[in-house]
């Protein structure tokens, strides 16, 4: 005799219908279909917020991650995440999109090229040969200076050196966001596009992330970032970069939101030192090649954020002599973003822009000193190569003098 209830199949689950709200369910690491989204994106920023101190401080107990959480606390807006006049948790994903790119990332159109959209020239400044590594050196223009993401459109979002829209150095490690990790920034303003995890750093097991380049770069590099900091939280402070070839770069200099290179090491051992104007980059005040020599950069006694002069040593005389010399003109941005949409990101109204790039030795040079060299959007307009430039009013390294505008180069 059989006893009890009869079998009956359960039915199958029905699907929810409705809007999730809860937070709890989005990803920790945000879904690039998401990237246009500002509500989706928030709530992925607020989540990676807490899993930060989780992972960034694991085992450091309460009262550090008190002290993380009260630096974060400080900072009352997800859109400040980050540099609020750069690269936040909400915009990061764009550095690489297309038609955003600016220097010469692998596999997209050269600059110049037709539908780039972006104009680049490069002033050459020097190029040493060294002992196993050679220091070549330029000032290099990449004229897309607003990147929209989203809703905002944000000039100079990289913080070029020395002016909006030019690049001279050895580039820089920048944060991306709060929680989302660090850029690599070439000195021709070329960004890669990257994925980071958080790790211990270094005999100390400092906090901070490992990362890697996604553009076939293959470039490796490990960033000491505290999310304690104040006032900045995760500003990246030291950082070792491995290139493919085995060249290693070391990061020692601190700046706004970025750290900036201090060394350069062949495999071979050889190596070059720069170095900033109070530590701090990205202002550089000497770079040492392999062999010992030693240029200098000068900036304007009026103006300090101000490069002047570039000079190098003459064997002939014993002394030094000047490679360039750069000479400023005041901007003040009138953009036409001020309906709302987009929303315009500009830290200041008005910019230091360079107005000429002169070669004493050759007096030839660059000028950009027209009434329309530049627009009022911040961005050149017409590059002039010149001959028969000249400079007065100061020979001093320290003064920004006057340059005479020459002829243009036929």
């Amino acid at each position: 005799k059989v006893v009890g209830e009869p079998f009956k199949p359960k039915k199958p689950e029905e699907i929810p219908t409705g809007t999730v709200t809860s937070r709890d369910v989005l990803p920790e690491k945000k879904d690039t279909s998401l990237r246009f989204s500002p509500t989706a994106d928030a709530q992925t920023a607020e989540i990676n917020k807490t899993n930060l101190l989780r992972k960034v401080l694991p085992g450091r107990g309460k009262t550090s991650l008190k002290a993380a959480a009260g630096a974060l606390a400080s900072t009352t807006a997800l859109q400040t995440w980050g540099d609020p006049f750069g690269w936040t948790d909400l915009n990061y994903t764009s550095a690489d999109d297309c038609g955003k790119e600016v220097g010469d990332p692998p596999g997209r159109l050269v600059d110049n090229g037709a539908g780039s959209g972006n104009h680049q020239f490069t002033a050459p400044i020097l190029n040493l040969a060294g002992r196993g590594l050679d220091l070549p050196l330029a000032l290099t223009y990449n004229s897309r200076v607003w990147h929209k993401a989203s809703n905002d459109i944000t000039f100079d979002i990289d913080r070029d050196w020395p002016a909006p829209g030019f690049s001279l150095g050895f580039g820089k490690i920048s944060q991306a966001g709060l929680s989302h990790g660090f850029m690599v920034i070439d000195g021709d303003g070329t960004r890669h596009p990257f994925s980071c995890s958080y790790a211990s750093i270094g005999p100390n097991n400092a906090p901070g992330m490992k990362c890697f380049t996604i553009d076939g770069t293959f470039i490796d590099y490990e960033v000491e970032a505290d999310p304690a900091s104040y006032p900045i939280a995760n500003t990246p402070t030291n950082a070792t970069l491995k290139m493919p070839d085995g060249t290693v770069i070391t990061y020692g200099a601190t700046g706004t939101y970025a750290v900036y290179p201090t060394r350069i090491t062949d495999p071979n051992g050889n190596y070059i030192t720069i170095g900033y104007v109070g530590g701090q980059g990205p202002r550089i005040d000497t770079i040492t090649d392999t062999v010992g020599r030693v240029i200098t950069f000068h900036y304007d006694s009026m103006n300090p954020t101000c490069l002047t002069a570039i000079k190098v040593p003459d064997f002939s005389t014993g002394t030094t002599r000047t490679l360039v010399r750069l000479n400023y003109t005041d901007l003040t941005l009138s953009h036409g973003y001020n309906t709302g949409n987009p929303v315009p990101k500009v830290r200041a109204t008005t910019f230091k822009m360079i107005k000429a790039i002169y070669y004493p030795a050759t007096a030839t040079g660059y000028w950009f000193g027209d009434a329309n060299s530049y627009s009022l959007y911040g961005m050149l307009t017409r590059v002039s190569e010149r001959r028969g430039m000249g400079f007065d009013n100061s020979t001093l390294p320290t003064s920004p003098g006057n340059h005479h505008g020459g002829d243009d180069v036929a």
